[in-house]
């Protein structure tokens, strides 16, 4: 195709020198391919875009969208009041930070409703100190948000998990991200290697992983910081945000607790990762509830 497409630019080029009684240079033909060769390739370029990104008929986008118009109409059906309170803004008291793996779905674990749970989902649920995504997340969820709980979910069967067991290239990225589950596998290594069955492993390291990532959000700064102002502040009974550690499993659809002291593994890593001390907290007694209504009955 290309070649016809030159040799038609020749034939036209030697036929306009012809013409006009010159004869035919041989710099001239090859300035007039080399500038039909870009043409042609200009050409292809523009009509590969334009079919890489035309406007299809696309089913499946189509079938995604009847969804959601039933879902709309029977959720108006059960509460005409639904979206005018969805739309009022939102308030939640729940951090949920879990898996991408598309089998979990922390809503319809739990029964909760849209607008009360805030999310971030990784593979494998991991909670790294550089990842800003993350990060912005977390700042977002505790400082504007003012979450008291944050939801840390992993799930067994986790792909991640399993790729960290195996000695395995799975790419610069992934190996990467892997990686820190790999950290968690050498920190329990004992342990974990004095499991015979390798389900068992897998699952057990599901547990240890989660528990982990428990240990590295009360490790962030933002974590910290909201659990001192709240823990020096008389207006809140206990410190917030609450960090769980919960492990949900495909096969039975149970949602469980991870059984983790993080008493005493906080007692144990302060003083390597504790950022503040009471003094950056104290709390004047005017901002206490109440206390402006017994200064003036003095």
């Amino acid at each position: 195709m290309v070649f016809s497409f030159c040799r038609a630019a020749a034939r036209k080029a030697f036929a306009h020198q012809a013409s006009s009684n010159v004869a035919p240079a041989a710099i001239g033909i090859s300035h007039t391919v080399s500038t039909c060769l870009k043409e042609y390739s200009h050409q292809q370029r523009r009509l590969f875009h334009e079919k890489k990104f035309e406007e299809e008929d696309d089913h499946t986008l189509e079938k995604l969208f009847v969804r959601n118009r039933k879902w709309v109409e029977k959720t108006n059906k059960e509460d005409p009041t639904f979206f005018k309170k969805l739309a009022a803004g939102q308030s939640p008291d729940y951090l949920y930070i879990g898996c991408s793996d598309s089998r979990v779905s922390i809503s319809d674990l739990i029964g909760i409703e849209m607008g009360e749970l805030f999310v971030h989902r990784n593979i494998a649920n991991l909670v790294v100190s550089s990842d800003v995504n993350l990060l912005a997340v977390m700042t977002y969820a505790i400082e504007h948000l003012k979450v008291k709980h944050i939801l840390l979910t992993g799930h067994n069967d986790c792909g991640g998990v399993r790729a960290a067991m195996k000695h395995k290239d799975i790419g610069p990225v992934l190996d990467s991200w892997v990686q820190n589950i790999r950290d968690v596998y050498r920190l329990h290594q004992e342990e974990l290697d004095a499991i015979a069955d390798d389900e068992q492993r897998h699952r057990r390291l599901v547990e240890l992983n989660v528990a982990e990532q428990c240990l590295n959000l009360n490790k962030t700064s933002v974590v910290q910081k909201r659990r001192n102002e709240t823990h020096a502040d008389p207006n809140f009974s206990k410190s917030y945000p609450r960090v769980h550690g919960l492990v949900f499993d495909p096969a039975t659809g149970i949602l469980c607790k991870v059984p983790t002291d993080y008493k005493k593994i906080a007692s144990e890593i302060s003083d390597m990762y504790e950022l503040f001390d009471e003094h950056d907290f104290m709390v004047h007694p005017d901002y206490v509830i109440g206390s402006h209504d017994k200064d003036e009955t003095k």
